[in-house]
């Protein structure tokens, strides 16, 4: 007795086996097509950012308030010489004598206690002057005239030193305050030798000498 078979000469169990392959070659290639081409895409997408510039990175800086008394041409030709060298490394520099600045025009005060309260270091620039004045505002904190004690013309800026002054008079973090000092304009025993820690001790750098010794302790 013969086995009937189909029109392609095969059994009916070979003919449904073909199928069901067929099937699942269709449905193989169906689940493939997509994860080839999302292989090609991340290939193509690295083949790509391998040809762009790559950006160097660069440590994140904090900003710096430079604390001066703004007393003589040679304080301010010097402030500008350290403002330029810090803003070459990288620094976003405020004065607290600055004219340039908009925000400070319109709220010195309130501009000042944001510098203050952020994180930006404050850096105090030691004058035998400076010592005078913090120790008059210790000893009468009710009133003050900077320039009368400074022996200059008034700036219409000098209440932000005297807040700043106010404000660290009695704090004990000094972890964002630096001391610096021009030796060229201040002779050895300018440094006051009574007042509170952070203008007569503490970090202090001599300038020019301790330039990078300052610029690395600003980029730690």
């Amino acid at each position: 007795m013969f086995r009937k078979g189909t029109s392609t000469g095969l059994s009916p169990y070979e003919h449904t086996t073909r199928r069901d392959r067929s099937r699942q070659l269709k449905i193989s290639l169906a689940v493939a097509s997509p994860c080839v081409a999302l292989l090609l895409s991340r290939f193509v997408w690295k083949a790509t950012e391998s040809s762009k510039p790559r950006r160097r990175w660069r440590p994140l800086t904090l900003d710096v308030l430079l604390v001066h008394t703004n007393e003589s041409l040679g304080l301010r030709d010097r402030i500008r010489d350290l403002t330029g060298t810090l803003q070459k490394n990288g620094k976003k520099v405020f004065d607290i004598f600055s004219e340039r600045d908009p925000t400070v025009r319109q709220d010195p005060q309130a501009w000042l206690f944001g510098k203050i309260l952020s994180n930006a270091w404050v850096v105090f620039v030691l004058t035998r002057k400076m010592g005078e004045l913090y120790d008059h505002l210790d000893a009468h904190p009710e009133f003050v005239e900077p320039h009368e004690i400074l022996r200059r013309i008034p700036h219409a800026y000098d209440g932000n030193l005297v807040t700043v002054l106010r404000f660290f008079l009695d704090q004990q973090d000094d972890s964002r305050r630096l001391i610096v000092r021009f030796d060229e304009l201040e002779a050895e025993d300018s440094i006051v030798g009574s007042g509170p820690r952070f203008l007569t001790g503490g970090r202090l750098f001599r300038l020019p000498a301790h330039e990078e010794e300052l610029l690395q302790t600003l980029d730690a």
